[in-house]
């Protein structure tokens, strides 16, 4: 079985320019993020890619699978008409556009909470570049006994202004490493399945088990038994997880490779949910986390230079 899907594969990649093409193509449909992607896995094709690099990726099986089931065993160098390809390709594509936003990283969620910190940041550094270093000389010249919140926001400034030159230079290093991390992984790997190390620390075990699922399911779609479809997309003790236990237990192939992809559909949908309940409460915790310290910082400024006021008036 597995000699003869490595055929059937081997004589689909021949027609890989005309895959990555049809992607291409196709991707034109849609928009964003899963456009780009979309593009990004047609080049992949058109490099001297192997039958085991599309395997270990289940983006590229999604649309490779479809052409194997294409080939008899009997004649598996047969050509695959261009017509076959595009609509592979499209089947693929539209697999792929079902997956997508239930894998959408939450990275992606959290931008508007960094972005938000990040003006904080800039504001912290500006405030404690100009506007505190006035105030302190002001209660300095006048004698002023400040109280301890105030004491602590000319020390917080003041580290703020040694500092700051090498906390932008290592913030511009950071994002600069989470940016390029999904790109220096193996190159082999289609654009859609590099993952840096920031994607990894917030995929969850639900939705990393969906992902093997699919792969495990689109393995089995393409031909192979369930042992060697298990070995490919990596061993896991499935004990762990009753649904996908119980569905490499299925007599039948095809029963197997229908419910792990509703397994993985439904692990997505639900780690989707969860994902979206509690970053729902993240951007009001930052909102009101940056209110209390503009407002600690407010009265700690003001709250003397009204007692200072009134002991001149």
């Amino acid at each position: 079985m597995s000699s003869d899907v490595h055929a059937k594969l081997e004589s689909v990649l021949r027609q890989r320019t005309q895959i990555g093409d049809a992607i291409r193509e196709r991707a034109v449909d849609y928009r964003g993020a899963r456009r780009r992607q979309l593009v990004q896995l047609g080049h992949w094709f058109e490099n001297p890619i192997r039958p085991d690099d599309v395997l270990a990726s289940p983006d590229a099986l999604a649309v490779c699978a479809p052409l194997i089931a294409e080939l008899p065993s009997a004649a598996p160098d047969r050509s695959i008409s261009e017509e076959r390809i595009r609509r592979a390709a499209s089947e693929g594509c539209d697999r792929l556009n079902e997956a997508m936003p239930r894998r959408a990283s939450v990275v992606r969620v959290l931008i508007y909470p960094f972005m938000l910190l990040l003006m904080c940041w800039v504001l912290l550094v500006l405030f404690s570049v100009y506007l505190i270093p006035e105030f302190e000389r002001m209660f300095l010249e006048f004698g002023l006994d400040v109280p301890e919140s105030t004491d602590l926001v000319f020390w917080v400034a003041g580290v703020v202004r040694r500092t700051w030159p090498a906390s932008l230079v290592f913030l511009v290093v950071a994002i600069a490493v989470a940016w390029v991390s999904p790109w220096i992984t193996f190159q082999r790997r289609p654009p859609m399945n590099r993952r840096g190390w920031a994607r990894r620390l917030v995929t969850s075990t639900r939705a990393d088990w969906a992902q093997w699922a699919w792969h495990v399911a689109l393995l089995i779609d393409a031909g192979f038994a369930s042992p060697e479809a298990v070995a490919i997309a990596g061993y896991r003790d499935t004990h762990a997880v009753p649904t996908i236990d119980y569905a490499m237990q299925l007599p039948s192939a095809a029963d197997q490779a229908s419910l792990l992809h509703d397994v993985a559909s439904n692990d997505w949908d639900r780690q989707r949910s969860y994902s979206g309940w509690w970053l729902s409460w993240l951007t009001p915790l930052v909102v009101w986390l940056v209110g209390m310290l503009v407002g600690f910082v407010v009265i700690a400024l003001f709250g003397p230079l009204v007692s200072l006021i009134s002991g001149l008036t």
